[in-house]
């Protein structure tokens, strides 16, 4: 990604210095001389003449074009009201806008913000300013009369290369109407159809005007066929798209296309579909790949009547962008999916330092995911909200997040992620915190009523803490889901039923090397287990983990298979090499009063916070502090160091590790606790000695014979 990001600026510093010798064209609407282009006194008064100056001359070319607003029915070639005029980006040729121009003390004086150049869709100046973000008005504006003048598209890029250049304008007022595109999508949404589309409030009759098949009605701001220009610091604001049939793309629309976008905002963008599906308020991309490097999405709606809305902020078909450090914010498909993002048809896109906020949908609210395989890097998911499933992200496709945050989402089921039935989820060192719903706080894991085998899901390093649910504080697992969990914290997670750790509904769940503290729930503070039907009931295996939460551990409804091995369960449980004893956390968490931090209370306590610790374990020979980033030794030593699974790889655990594992979330992992043998650590590793005691003897030999020829092959 990084090479990527770095390629971008490297592709604009090259243009820039390019540009020293490239023939120079002005563009200035108040200059008043001899209007040829040569100089901001002698300026064109429209960018069309430019562009047609620019598509004869010898490349490269630079074009500066300074504060203003620039219509393309404008120029000596265009017809005014034209709805299909359009710029028409051309190879060798860089758009640069933001000069003070003509009239100013220094005319090349350069700031996009100050010296703010429009590109304009409203051929006739007559589109009302909205007075709120209001689903009516949003309609009064889409399918009102001053939009049926606008041009259909502002900017059009067909055609070009990496060497056509958009830079520093912002496009807008762009009204794209179509009832079809290229190439019909295969089904409407990720299998979600049936319980996420709740239409708009209100179904009217009357659809969108002079609706068009032309493909090229899509794409409100900028329609890209075959293309892959390069587009800079552009704001993209205030287009729409009205479709019958199939449309959007409000901001962008790219067919076969790879587009370049560097510091690019899309704000306030509307795909509207009147008895029709819409999609793509910001960005539509079908069959494409486009490359963004911090973007920003914000406020733009997928919206509509009567039919299914996708990806507010961006749409993808068949398409597998690359977005690094961009942002989606208050994005909304409030009646259907992807409040921020809709995935479908092999869209398997790649997002790093990504952040998504407050957006929301019907379902998704930050990502709708369908048969799709995106890669999620340290992305950040806080405050999204879906009024029916996965307020951050809802997925049936798989795909893959590592080092991702999902923090104060809201959902009915999956606060943080739903999963559907059909999807295989692989979640690595993520964090779901302060997430809430009905069913599964962090995670709903399961998806739909059925029962599909090949629905699976595997988290490993990962917390979830303070989530809140009615069943499932920190996750709900359900029919016939197949789920590892491993080297996993679920701390300070609550349920007012079941489950406030994990609530198991006809599952099928192993936990390897977890811990479960200050969890709590009516029924089960770390794991309740039940039956999703008379014949389903729920088949947990649990071995090297740590359930300590103050109460009952674990609730059995009806039966369900719960085996656990060498964990640590306080109130005991029956199981080979399982314990009851003070595990010694380093720093356990804790319920207290949000007025009073000192002040302990009872998890149900309404004015209670939880207040997250530290658990690794103590050990008078070493137990990592995150804090420091050092090892420190403690005055005791916790009894579940060296007491796991003999049977289970040591994995990462740092000497001496006694040569077995210790129970809990760093158990196996380079952050283990040290085992203690009752005299100081050895200074120097000695040959032969496994178990790390200073000595060399038949304790060494029965480790080694223990794992002779094993095969720990996953």
């Amino acid at each position: 990604m990084e090479l990527k990001h770095a390629g971008v600026l490297l592709l604009v510093v090259l243009m820039s210095v390019c540009s020293g010798s490239a023939k120079v064209i002005y563009v200035d609407d108040d200059a008043t001389r001899a209007n040829d282009g040569t100089s901001w006194e002698n300026a064109y008064k429209y960018l069309q003449d430019a562009l047609a100056d620019a598509n004869s001359a010898e490349k490269p070319v630079e074009i500066r074009v300074a504060q203003g607003i620039y219509k393309p029915d404008q120029g000596a070639s265009q017809t005014t009201g034209d709805r299909e005029s359009a710029f028409h980006l051309v190879n060798g040729v860089s758009i640069k806008g933001g000069y003070a121009g003509f009239d100013e003390p220094d005319p090349d004086a350069r700031d996009i913000v100050r010296y703010e150049t429009v590109l304009s869709g409203d051929l006739n100046a007559d589109d009302p300013e909205l007075e709120n973000w209001q689903w009516q008005t949003i309609d009064d504006l889409v399918r009102g009369p001053s939009r049926k003048d606008n041009c259909y598209t502002v900017v059009n890029g067909s055609g070009t290369d990496q060497t056509a250049v958009l830079d520093g304008f912002a496009v807008m007022a762009g009204h794209g109407n179509v009832s079809a595109w290229y190439g019909e999508r295969e089904s409407p949404a990720p299998d979600t159809d049936a319980v996420c589309i709740d239409h708009s409030p209100a179904t009217l009759s009357d659809g969108c005007d002079e609706d068009s098949a032309d493909p090229e009605h899509n794409g409100g701001g900028m329609y890209n066929n075959a293309a892959s220009p390069t587009v800079v610091d552009c704001t993209f604001r205030l287009n729409s798209t009205c479709s019958e049939r199939l449309g959007g793309g409000a901001g962008m629309f790219n067919f076969n296309s790879r587009p370049t976008l560097h510091k690019c905002s899309f704000v306030e963008n509307i795909a509207f579909g009147a008895n029709a599906t819409s999609q793509g308020g910001g960005i539509l991309n079908i069959d494409s790949d486009p490359t963004l490097v911090g973007c920003v999405f914000e406020r733009n709606m997928a919206t509509g009547f009567d039919a299914e809305y996708y990806g507010a902020g961006m749409a993808n078909i068949r398409s597998n962008p690359t977005l690094t450090d961009c942002s989606f914010i208050e994005n909304s498909a409030e009646y259907s999916a992807g409040g921020a993002i809709a995935n479908d048809e092999g869209s398997n896109m790649s997002l790093t330092h990504c952040t998504f906020s407050g957006n929301k949908a019907e379902c998704g609210g930050a990502i709708s995911n369908g048969e799709s395989r995106p890669m999620l890097l340290r992305c950040t998911f806080i405050g999204n909200s879906a009024s029916n499933f996965g307020g951050g992200m809802l997925t049936g496709g798989s795909p893959t997040l590592v080092g991702c945050t999902f923090k104060g989402n809201t959902a009915t089921e999956g606060g943080g992620i739903w999963t559907d039935f059909r999807s295989s989820v692989t979640l690595k060192d993520c964090t779901f915190s302060d997430n809430k719903a009905s069913s599964g706080g962090g995670m709903y894991n399961g998806g739909a009523s059925y029962n599909d085998p090949n629905g699976r899901t595997v988290i490993s390093s990962c917390t979830f803490t303070a989530n809140s649910a009615y069943q499932g504080g920190g996750m709900y697992s359900a029919w016939n889901r197949k789920t590892a969990v491993i080297a996993c914290a679920f701390t300070g997670n609550s349920a007012t039923e079941g489950g406030g750790g994990i609530y198991y509904c006809g599952s099928e769940q192993t936990l390897t090397n977890c811990t479960f503290a200050g969890n709590s729930a009516a029924k089960g503070d770390a794991l309740s287990c039940d039956s999703c039907g008379p014949t389903q009931p729920s088949n947990l295996r649990a071995v090297n983990c740590i359930l300590w939460n103050g109460g009952g551990q674990i609730f059995n409804a009806d039966g369900s298979t719960v085996n656990i091995t060498y964990s640590d369960i306080q109130g005991r449980w029956p199981g080979e090499g399982n314990i009851d004893a003070d595990p010694s956390f380093s720093d356990p968490g804790r319920w207290v009063s949000q007025n009073d931090p000192n002040q302990i209370v009872e998890p149900n306590d309404v004015n209670g916070i939880w207040i997250d610790g530290d658990y690794h374990l103590k050990s008078q020979a070493g137990r990592w502090d995150a804090e420091t980033q050092s090892w420190v030794k403690d005055d005791v030593t916790s009894p579940c160091i060296d007491a796991g699974d003999p049977m289970s790889p040591i994995g990462y655990e740092p000497f001496p590790n006694g040569g077995r594992i210790n129970m809990g979330a760093y158990g196996g992992t380079g952050e283990a606790s040290k085992s203690y043998f009752g005299e100081p650590v050895c200074e120097t590793i000695i040959a032969g000695d496994i178990n790390g005691d200073c000595k060399v003897d038949f304790a060494d030999f029965a480790v080694m014979a223990l794992h002779w020829l094993e095969d720990n092959s996953f």
